[in-house]
């Protein structure tokens, strides 16, 4: 009769939760909304060629502005897939794409941290790469979002001129995609610090 071999918590840790955990935060900031922006308020009138509009709701400004982009987005293309309104794009810098690949390669190298040895090792080099990939997560995804609400100040002051646009307000910030992502990289980081505390006790 065979005996299924039994795991300790780090190899658990190491051979389970490292990789399914790496994996699991790309996926989460490649094809999650992880920036969006979006009007907050908006005035009961605009003058637009030189006319006064009266506005009823604000649908329209829904559809002109409002609008979310995924790690994918970012790194990969060059405007969001869906939102005609922001057909031009972002014109994200090579400097943000490139952020927003290294963070994704970041992510996938904790994934390879189980071959490398011994444990002691395996543990500290994951806990390290979610701390660094999770600053270079935060720069990325706050960088997007500021060129988004760049882009939504332009998109307003094209359309309504400087007087309209200062009438609005907006937000841009982060999305659940990535927060689900730093959510999971700061739990890879607590693990493993546990588990290597717990490894050392034992040794």
């Amino acid at each position: 009769m065979s005996v299924m071999p039994r795991f300790s918590f780090d190899q658990w840790v190491t051979r389970v939760i490292n990789p399914v955990g790496f994996v699991a935060v790309v996926l989460a900031f490649l094809f999650l909304p992880c920036a969006s922006v979006s009007v907050t308020e908006w005035p009961s009138m605009v003058l637009r060629d030189n006319s006064i509009f009266v506005l009823r709701d604000n649908s329209f400004f829904k559809a002109v502005t409002d609008d979310s982009v995924t790690g994918g987005n970012i790194a990969f293309r060059d405007g969001p897939p869906h939102q005609s309104a922001h057909r031009s794009g972002y014109g994200w810098s090579v400097e943000l794409r490139m952020g927003t690949i290294v963070t994704v390669l970041v992510m996938a190298a904790g994934a390879g941290t189980g071959l490398v040895r011994p444990a002691e090792r395996r543990l500290r080099h994951a806990a390290q790469v979610a701390a660094v990939a999770g600053v270079f997560l935060a720069l990325a995804v706050l960088s997007a979002a500021g060129r988004m609400e760049d882009n939504t100040y332009g998109l307003l002051a094209n359309e309504f001129g400087q007087r309209g646009e200062e009438e609005f307000h907006y937000a841009a910030g982060p999305e659940t995609g990535f927060w689900v992502s730093l959510t999971g990289l700061a739990l890879i980081f607590a693990i493993n610090l546990f588990a290597l505390r717990a490894l050392r006790r034992r040794g």
